[in-house]
Order: structure tokens, then sequence, then C-alpha cells
């Protein structure tokens, strides 16, 4: 590499001076850190795991799943209830519509309103509910599962695991380690 020019007395340049620096030095120091970079990343030890496959696979997953239809069942049957009394009441009024007086179909129209009104309220109020359940349960789940991978993460001295569903295009099966999140979340929420 070349330094600035020396000037004479007269401000002219006589001759370049040359720094020479030692490059295999540089080249050596740049490569040996890359090698140790290399070797880092070599030995790191990184883990993915399926989240879905571990909430179905577990029998805490199991359980609140069952809960999850269990409160599903009971709104169903209860909607089932207020739609069979919705449509018996229009049946009267089908049956009806020549026998019946003004005054008993009139009745009978506004109560069959106010059925469909609860029904629908009730509709809204069970979807919202189940919703919120749903919320509650993802997040206990979601709570329990990094539990458990913090724990294997530190215990099995991984530097990094990734849940595959979230921002991970690709991961060999042999970084998979979803089977053992599933044993160990299985032995600590029986």
């Amino acid at each position: 590499l070349a330094g600035p020019p020396e000037r004479t007395q007269n401000g002219g340049t006589e001759k370049m001076k040359t720094y020479r620096i030692p490059v295999l030095a540089v080249l050596i120091a740049v490569l040996g850190l890359w090698a140790v970079d290399g070797r880092a990343q070599a030995t790191s030890k990184i883990g993915v795991f399926d989240s879905k496959t571990v909430f179905n696979d577990t029998a805490e997953g199991k359980r609140l799943q069952q809960h999850l239809n269990t409160k599903r069942d009971e709104y169903r049957q209860e909607i089932t209830a207020k739609e069979n009394e919705a449509q018996g009441l229009q049946q009267q009024l089908l049956e009806g519509e020549f026998t019946l007086s003004d005054e008993r179909k009139s009745v009978l129209q506004t109560d069959l309103q106010r059925r469909l009104v609860e029904l629908d309220s009730m509709k809204q109020e069970a979807n919202n509910n189940l919703r919120i359940d749903l919320e509650d349960v993802q997040n206990e789940l979601d709570r329990k599962l990094l539990e458990v991978v913090e724990e294997l993460g530190v215990e099995l001295g991984y530097d990094v695991i990734l849940e595959k569903n979230t921002q991970v295009v690709f991961a060999s099966a042999a970084t998979d380690m979803s089977q053992v999140v599933i044993d160990r979340f299985n032995q600590k929420y029986p």
C-alpha cells in the first residue's frame, strides 16, 4: 500500500514511500476468526418442535380439548332446545293460520319473536364464551409448553429451540424434538 507522497523543499514529489502491511498476518487473523465462528456454528444445538402435535398428543392437551368439546356440546344443547321451542311456535302458527283467533296469533307471534331474539342472543353469548374459553386454554397450554421447552433447552444443552409453525421455512427431521417435548409434557402434566 502506498503512503502519501514525500514533498521536497521546492514543492515537487520525488518518490513514493510504500507501507508494507503484513498481508499474510491479516489474512490469517480473518481466516482464524472465520474458523472459530464456523466451529461455533457447527457445535450449536438447534431443536424444532410442532406445537400443534404437542397439543394434540399430550394428556393435558387432550384433557383441555375435551373440556372445550364438553362446553361446546352444552351450548349446542341449550341452543337446540331454544330452536325447538321457536320451531314449535312457528308450527302452531302455521297449523292455526285459519283456526286461531287474531288475538292468539298475535300472542304466538310476539312469543316467537321474543324467543328468536333470545336464541340469537344465546348464540352470540355461546360464541363469545367459547372464544374466551379457547383463549384461556391456549394461554394455559402455551404457558406450560414454554416451561417444558425452556427446561428441556437448559437440560439438554440446546442453543436455540424454534416452534415449527412460526417463520421456520425448513428444518431437517434430525432437529425435530416434538416427541421429546410431548414425553416431558406428559411427564410433567400427567
